[in-house]
């Protein structure tokens, strides 16, 4: 109970107080009376809200267009309603280990990436094994991949979905990156400032 008001949804109570105050509650666990203490903390979200003035960041590697979810982006008609990704923009905090979401929104079609056109708007997990943190997480891991004398990139999406193409290390990849950026008419193959 909450003063005069008695039961109030906890969320209110957080709203009482200032970031960095702490928090005394009372609370009962396994029928026990507890005392706990907590500091308030600002709620980062994972999915930005809408971003005005601001250009589009994303990453094109062998044709896979790579963005961060936004609040504009699940609002377009590119993103069909997907109840994943909106629990995403309602609920996902920031961690140390992740900081935004990565998506493989679309494929530009190419003989390097054949049999990947079907799978976007999905979520990436990681490249070779190595957790996305954020888009430039991204570009670093792929980029790096070169350094580790890989022949080829392994990027899982949360799906579970395993996407294989040839790493920087490949000169297939060079090739194709400019074939593709050239039949499409993208100029750059990144953006990663907005």
């Amino acid at each position: 109970a909450y003063g005069k008001y008695g039961r109030v949804d906890v969320s209110i109570i957080f709203t009482l107080f200032q970031c960095g105050e702490n928090i005394n509650l009372k609370i009962i666990r396994s029928g026990k009376k507890m005392k706990a203490q907590v500091i308030a903390k600002p709620f980062v979200r994972l999915v930005p809200l809408s971003e005005h003035d601001t250009k589009p960041r994303y990453f094109i590697y062998c044709g896979l267009v790579f963005q961060p979810l936004s609040y504009d982006y699940i609002d377009s008609s590119e993103c069909p309603s997907n109840p994943k990704l909106g629990a995403l923009f309602h609920s996902g905090q920031q961690t140390d280990d992740k900081l935004e979401i990565i998506l493989l929104s679309h494929t530009l079609s190419d003989k390097v990436n054949i049999g990947y056109e079907h799978i976007s708007n999905a979520p990436i997990k990681s490249v070779n094994g190595k957790t996305v943190r954020d888009l430039k997480g991204l570009v670093d891991l792929i980029e790096g991949a070169a350094s580790e004398e890989e022949p080829l990139l392994q990027i899982t999406t949360d799906d579970g979905h395993i996407i294989i193409v040839p790493s920087l290390k490949n000169k297939d990849s060079v090739v194709a990156n400019k074939r593709i950026l050239s039949r499409y008419k993208v100029s750059c193959d990144r953006c990663l400032d907005g």
